[in-house]
């Protein structure tokens, strides 16, 4: 079985410096985590996300398209690389 953690350097890596606008890799590995947490039980029990953003930290249960903007906006909370609210 292998142990290895998946390379989650994008969560902590979102914008372009000096240009603000996202970067693909980014929006990439927020699609992959939607995707995923989406598949967990918890997801269809809770009727919702629990958004890890910076703000919300994983208090708030939403739609995954209003996670998705969270996301966009305030970036991850912080050393959230093992996703455990998310099926982890």
């Amino acid at each position: 079985m292998d142990d290895a953690q998946p390379n989650r350097s994008w969560m902590y890596d979102r914008c372009h410096r000096g240009r603000g606008a996202l970067k693909e890799s980014f929006v990439l590995g927020v699609e992959e985590f939607i995707s995923k947490a989406c598949e967990q039980e918890r997801y269809r029990r809770d009727g919702g996300l629990r958004c890890p953003c910076l703000k919300c930290d994983c208090t708030k249960i939403l739609h995954e398209r209003v996670v998705k903007v969270h996301l966009y906006k305030n970036g991850f909370k912080p050393n959230y690389f093992i996703w455990e609210d998310h099926g982890e």
